[in-house]
């Protein structure tokens, strides 16, 4: 019975996760992270929304965030893809909590997905409108209801709204790309790539993802040219440091 349970154990990815956490983290975790991270469930799991429910790969991802952000140089956060806004709630809260002051932007179309391209796809068969599940002004009223003020949205698909706003955006510490396709992690790339600060992360959500092949196309495409090497963190997430 023992040896079933093991060879399950072993099977599974808990053993991994468990080991990366480890090796990532630290044996133990600063106080404050401890706190925040507690302020943070309490203050979310009242939310009727259980993507917003703290799970496992949650709880991991939302240390590695804190890690990020409390490891990076000045600069604001940029994040391309809102999806369920889990991520973009995560960053807020952390960003509340920073004594350094930064300014969040968060790109989405609002509408789903673009045109897609053949370099996208697979048996997952992304379409033009998939992802269309969150209201812009909706979106806006709850995270104002949940006291996130440090942001802005910006409503529009990339290829649209990116030329404009690199101007008026100032240097970035941290860009977080959550596009799942080709063209479009290859606009965000293209247009705020040379934004981001030396020492500054970019964070990849869908590199290696199968269900979206045209996101590791694009990112191997333009960091090629480059000579930049992808890196991958404990936990399985993508990343570069400028």
């Amino acid at each position: 019975m023992i040896n079933n349970f093991l060879i399950r154990i072993l099977k599974s990815n808990m053993l991994y996760r468990f080991l990366s956490f480890i090796s990532f983290f630290g044996w133990r975790l600063k106080f404050d992270e401890k706190k925040i991270f507690k302020t943070y469930h309490k203050r979310y799991k009242i939310i009727d929304n259980r993507d917003i429910i703290l799970n496992r790969d949650s709880s991991l991802f939302f240390f590695y965030l804190n890690k990020i952000i409390s490891k990076s140089p000045p600069g604001c956060v940029v994040e391309c893809g809102l999806g369920k806004f889990k991520s973009f709630q995560m960053i807020s809260f952390i960003l509340q909590k920073e004594k350094i002051k930064r300014k969040f932007f968060g790109f989405d179309s609002f509408m789903g997905f673009p045109e897609v391209s053949e370099e996208d796809k697979s048996p997952r068969n992304p379409k033009k409108g998939d992802w269309n599940i969150v209201d812009f002004n909706l979106s806006k009223k709850f995270l104002q209801n949940n006291k996130i003020n440090n942001f802005i949205l910006v409503k529009g698909f990339l290829d649209e709204t990116l030329p404009i706003w690199k101007k008026k955006l100032p240097k970035i510490a941290i860009l977080h790309i959550d596009v799942d396709l080709y063209e479009s992690y290859k606009t965000a790339l293209e247009n705020l790539y040379d934004k981001v600060v030396k020492g500054g992360y970019i964070l990849f959500d869908e590199y290696d993802n199968k269900k979206f092949p045209g996101a590791k196309k694009a990112i191997d495409e333009f960091f090629n040219k480059k000579k930049k090497k992808i890196q991958k963190d404990p936990i399985g997430k993508y990343f570069i440091k400028k």
